[in-house]
């Protein structure tokens, strides 16, 4: 996180999308709160792997599908695996796409979680809330050494102990319907 992010306690988010609509419901929210910054949209995977380096975000939206832009996200996150980066971005996926081969595929390239966006209650105010409530800067700690694991979440995080115990326990259906995100 740069100066400027610690003084103003602001998530960084890179989003990586190529629906024009999905990105300006995305941005909008985004301004409408106070800890998110989105730092950055792009529709090409390897524009996306530049920004990372630029802004290094806490949290990158990632759609897997970049029919508008160019590449795709499993490419993203070959090539962000590659970087020497003092520290991993949390990456959320948001797509469309629905193989659960694809969405192994991309956790065993790094993906933390999965959003889908064919799910009931999927809109851009549940992405924003999804990283405001789970990822607050108050769960957020300095990078650690290049290229380890994601230092961002504090171990005694109560919320993210939940997350990862619900991540291996259910379905991304079962946590959209079951996590309470909304207040």
């Amino acid at each position: 996180m740069d100066q400027k992010n610690q003084e103003t306690q602001e998530i960084t988010v890179l989003l990586v999308e190529d629906d024009v609509e999905e990105c300006n419901e995305l941005q909008n929210y985004a301004d409408s709160v106070n800890d998110v910054n989105l730092v950055g949209i792009t529709n090409n995977s390897d524009e996306a792997l530049e920004m990372v380096q630029a802004f290094l975000p806490d949290v990158v939206l990632l759609d897997l599908e970049l029919h508008q832009g160019g590449g795709n996200g499993l490419l993203f996150l070959l090539g962000l695996s590659r970087l020497n980066l003092p520290f991993r971005p949390y990456i959320i996926i948001i797509t469309h796409n629905v193989s659960q081969v694809t969405f192994e595929s991309a956790r065993q390239l790094g993906a933390d979680f999965i959003l889908a966006k064919y799910e009931t209650g999927y809109s851009a105010q549940y992405v924003i809330e999804f990283i405001t409530r789970y990822f607050s800067i108050d769960n957020i700690v300095q990078p650690g050494g290049p290229g380890g694991e994601n230092p961002f979440f504090k171990d005694d995080n109560p919320y993210w102990k939940d997350l990862n115990e619900a991540m291996d326990q259910f379905s991304n259906e079962q946590l959209l319907r079951d996590l309470p995100l909304f207040y």
